[in-house]
């Protein structure tokens, strides 16, 4: 009880994080090149050395000091593999990563953007059909969502629901860039079941320091089930901390196992464009995601879900009276 209690105590604090700089720009940030964008965050990385000792990164290990209890069906803990569709170039890129996931038996999760990279109603429902899951990433992943009036948020995701029908069953929602704010929790609340927006440790973001709940188990926060991001992104580590792909699959395998001690779940947000299976340059990481989920989801221990199946293994435990 009390370590999930200090879990939402950190995320509040997270809700409460000042505002980044580059959500006040009076242009959308995407129009300033990449490269230049990932040199600013490790810049800013670099500065933030100074931060607060918690939480550490990249596993922080004062609120996770026991078993969490939860079973992951006669498993030790969870995987939710996770994709964010940013833009909607990555649409095409879909088929060639599920094709290497369906073969070894996977369901895994697809944020789309209402106002970038929203899929037909086919493509969802074949990605259902399947196993998997669909999530609400964002609205137009141009940074300024938390801090949008309520009214305006809540009026822009209704016309989302109401001109797409197969959108209302989506029950879970992720933030760009993990930005966070408590109205903006507040509003998804009366809309989502389950948020995937707070880290449990993150380095190199958009916050310029190490943030997070600090927790790889989930928790109730705010009328949400939340399921902290728990797994460092490819984007961060590779664009901004400028790991090859064999250090980023030495820190996964390492947090991989951290999470399985403590009965947590690990949510691994690989993004279509950085792990891209199509073009050459990024045959390496590619390699890497390949390697990474054989290897780990061969493990004995390890139940692969989606975030509806976390949320039914939450459930179970509460209904059984071990916690809430």
């Amino acid at each position: 009880m009390s370590d999930r209690l200090s879990a939402a105590a950190a995320a509040e604090a997270y809700v409460g994080l000042p505002r980044p700089l580059f959500t006040r720009l009076p242009f959308d940030y995407r129009r300033i090149p990449e490269g230049l964008r990932s040199r600013f965050l490790a810049a800013a990385t670099a500065f933030a050395r100074k931060a607060p000792p918690f939480p550490m990164w990249p596993i922080e290990e004062t609120i996770d000091v026991a078993p969490s209890g939860l079973d992951y069906s006669g498993h030790r803990f969870g995987l939710v593999l996770t994709h964010d569709i940013d833009s909607r170039v990555e649409l095409d890129l879909i088929e060639p990563i599920r094709a290497h996931e369906r073969s070894l038996g996977l369901s895994t999760s697809w944020g789309f953007v209402p106002e970038g990279s929203w899929p037909s109603a086919g493509l969802a429902e074949s990605l259902v059909d399947e196993g998997c899951q669909v999530y609400w990433h964002d609205l137009t992943h141009d940074g300024r969502i938390p801090w949008m009036p309520a009214a305006e948020l809540r009026a822009r995701i209704d016309a989302i629901d109401k001109r797409f029908p197969w959108a209302r069953a989506i029950t879970t929602f992720r933030s760009g860039q993990l930005l966070m704010s408590g109205p903006l929790m507040d509003a998804i609340a009366g809309r989502f079941r389950i948020d995937m927006s707070i880290p449990d440790s993150e380095r190199g973001g958009p916050y310029g320091s190490v943030v997070g709940c600090g927790s790889v188990v989930p928790f109730r926060f705010r009328g949400l089930l939340e399921l902290p991001m728990s797994m460092p992104q490819d984007y961060y580590l590779e664009r901004v901390m400028g790991l090859d792909a064999g250090s980023i699959f030495d820190l996964w395998t390492a947090k991989i196992e951290h999470i399985a001690r403590v009965g947590g779940v690990a949510v691994l947000n690989a993004h279509p464009v950085w792990i891209n299976p199509v073009h050459q340059p990024r045959s390496a990481m590619w390699s890497m995601y390949r390697k990474f989920l054989e290897v780990t989801t061969s493990r004995k221990d390890v139940l692969v879900t989606t975030p509806d199946g976390i949320e039914s293994i939450v459930d179970r435990h509460v209904a059984n009276g071990r916690g809430n």
